[in-house]
């Protein structure tokens, strides 16, 4: 920033009001490189999760349905880790009431799931999803014809699914989401909402697996572009306030 004297005035008042001026432009210009240069090296971003390792190495209380998604604890860094810092939930329902109150817990819950907590609650309160793929198992119970069991468990087999079990969950599920709904929590906010900017970059080396890269949005200059525009328009102002009272000073005198 500069000042916009035409020239340099002949009064002690306006010669004063000019070092001012120009004392105030470089005060100004300071600030705001030192906002700039403040975001830039710390942007201020809430960390990133893009993965389910991110989360697990994130420090969020990760709450699951260990009876629908089974987690077995074995003397490991990865299944310690996993099994870390974890809250058992009593249903699918139960951990998504934790995260209502809590805001600090992540939770497991397949695709169907997902959409349906969405469509309710989506209105009032923010998700943040991650989509991780699977490997889907399918447990197979192999009985001989001979055993005194094949019987029952053959009946038990055509019985869970002529029972459509499948049906009945999501309905109960349904009303379950539906209650939460309208119970209207108040002062309950889900996850903070996180930018998608966010990226994360890997190495092969193990001392920098974790190194993160955050990107600047426009939304972190907001106050150093108001300081900027501010000192833009009081300039302007100035300029116009100085040839309005050189042509009165012509003119009159």
């Amino acid at each position: 920033m500069s000042t916009s004297s035409i020239q340099l005035p002949a009064l002690t008042s306006s010669r004063l009001f000019m070092l001012l001026w120009i004392v105030y432009s470089f005060a100004l210009s300071t600030v705001f490189q030192a906002f700039f240069t403040l975001y830039l090296v710390i942007p201020g971003y809430q960390k990133g999760i893009s993965s389910l390792e991110e989360l697990l190495n994130s420090g969020i209380r990760r709450g699951s349905y260990f009876y629908k998604y089974g987690t077995w604890c074995f003397e490991g860094n990865y299944t310690l880790n996993v099994c870390a810092n974890a809250l058992q939930c009593d249903s699918d329902l139960h951990c998504v009431e934790s995260a209502l109150k809590t805001k600090d817990l992540a939770f497991l819950s397949t695709p169907l799931d997902n959409e349906i907590s969405l469509f309710f609650l989506r209105k009032r309160h923010k998700f943040c999803s991650i989509n991780e793929y699977v490997h889907h198992m399918n447990v197979w119970s192999l009985v001989s014809i001979f055993s005194v069991h094949y019987d029952s468990i053959n009946k038990l087999s055509i019985r869970l699914a002529q029972a459509g079990l499948f049906d009945i969950f999501k309905s109960d599920f349904l009303l379950a989401i539906k209650g939460i709904e309208s119970t209207r929590m108040k002062s309950l906010k889900i996850f903070a909402k996180v930018q998608k900017t966010n990226t994360t970059q890997y190495y092969y080396n193990e001392d920098y697996e974790n190194s993160e890269y955050f990107a600047l949005a426009l939304a972190h200059l907001f106050e150093p572009m108001i300081v900027l525009l501010f000192g833009y328009g009081v300039s302007v102002f100035v300029l116009i306030f100085e040839i309005t009272h050189k042509k009165y000073l012509k003119k009159y005198f």
